[in-house]
């Protein structure tokens, strides 16, 4: 699932809605008051008419929307929530600590080898 941010500069407003993809489809979700609806997106490119509710919708001046958002990713990562680029880091990182490990095992052995007359 990702978050589609949908800017309405008449209105100052930022809205919020998920898109997610099944299959061939993407749909757009959105809440209506009471209950999550969703919007299948047209399969080409082409101006979308948004015929949902947003999630949820924010009045955010131009000069503190970044920082808003950055507040947004702040809260989700003070609550343990990842991404994939960030989960795909840690991985990486745990992998080649443990390489580097092994490297470590292997020439200490190989140096006591050496060592031996």
């Amino acid at each position: 699932m990702e978050l589609e941010i949908e800017k309405n500069y008449e209105t100052r407003r930022t809205n919020f809605y998920l898109r997610e993809k099944r299959g061939n489809r993407v749909c757009l979700i959105g809440f209506d008051g009471e209950n999550l609806v969703e919007q299948v997106l047209p399969p080409y490119p082409e101006p979308i008419e948004f015929k949902i509710v947003p999630l949820f919708s924010l009045e955010l001046h131009s000069h503190l929307e970044q920082e808003i958002l950055q507040a947004f990713m702040k809260a989700a990562s003070d609550m343990n929530i990842r991404t994939e680029h960030e989960n795909t880091i840690k991985g990486k990182l745990e992998a080649t600590q443990s390489h580097l490990a092994d490297l470590r095992e292997i020439s200490f052995k190989l140096l006591k080898i050496n060592q031996q007359p």
